[in-house]
């Protein structure tokens, strides 16, 4: 996290939150005192109306004027938002996420955590390749980078591939990549358990249009086919 995404961070905290100690912000952003200090004056400098207080329980707070009485989001707002990301992080295992489910916790009271759901994900075999896969998918996403892989269809056949990326997508417990496929010149969806040797190219481009392909493929219902399973009680 970069100082600006920090500074940023402690306004929203402390709009929230009466005051925070030095140690507790030191903690939450893994950085030092001394750093959470200079943070403060940088503020202070900034125009933002911090002040501090002394004592065993002292600390940071802004003043009441700068605070908004309504707020946009409320404590059940935010609590469904933790529910949304307490999920998300057991199946995307990422700093980022995790990051941000920190910061609402921040902003959440701790007496009020007590939400009704509660999301699950089992620990699927193959769960740690398919984290290595996302991470490498999600960074040629974000740097427009081509990506290369093998790919087994359902049939067993494998191809070469190589794809713009952009976007992953969650799905039936499954992770899929969407992109254009330079093979087959078309927007196609990869499903990532039967991506194999992915590589991210040096090779960037120039994202195409992607938003007609987007609703086409709202639309798209997947075959069902119905099984009939006997099992014997051994």
């Amino acid at each position: 996290m970069d100082k600006v995404e920090r500074l940023i961070s402690i306004i929203m905290i402390l709009l929230k939150k009466e005051v925070v100690s030095t140690t507790e912000f030191a903690q939450l952003f893994n950085v030092s005192k001394r750093t959470i200090l200079r943070d403060m004056e940088t503020l202070s400098l900034s125009n933002i109306p911090i002040y501090s207080v002394n004592g065993v329980n002292g600390g940071y707070g802004i003043m009441d004027e700068y605070k908004v009485d309504k707020r946009l989001l409320s404590s059940s707002d935010l609590e469904n938002i933790l529910t949304a990301l307490g999920g998300l992080e057991k199946i995307l295992i990422s700093k980022e996420v995790e990051m941000t489910i920190k910061k609402i916790e921040a902003m959440v009271s701790p007496l009020s955590l007590n939400s009704s759901i509660q999301l699950s994900f089992y620990d699927w075999e193959g769960r740690s390749e398919i984290l290595e896969t996302l991470k490498t998918c999600q960074e040629s996403i974000l740097k427009r980078r081509l990506v290369s892989f093998d790919y087994i269809d359902k049939n067993g056949i494998t191809t070469k591939r190589i794809v713009e990326p952009y976007q992953l997508h969650f799905s039936e417990t499954s992770w899929y990549l969407k992109g254009f496929c330079l093979h087959r010149m078309g927007y196609r969806r990869f499903k990532l358990s039967r991506i194999d040797r992915l590589t991210m190219d040096e090779n960037t481009f120039n994202p195409r249009e992607y938003r007609l392909e987007q609703e086409h493929e709202a639309s798209y219902q997947p075959q069902l086919v119905a099984v009939k399973a006997l099992i014997t009680p051994a």
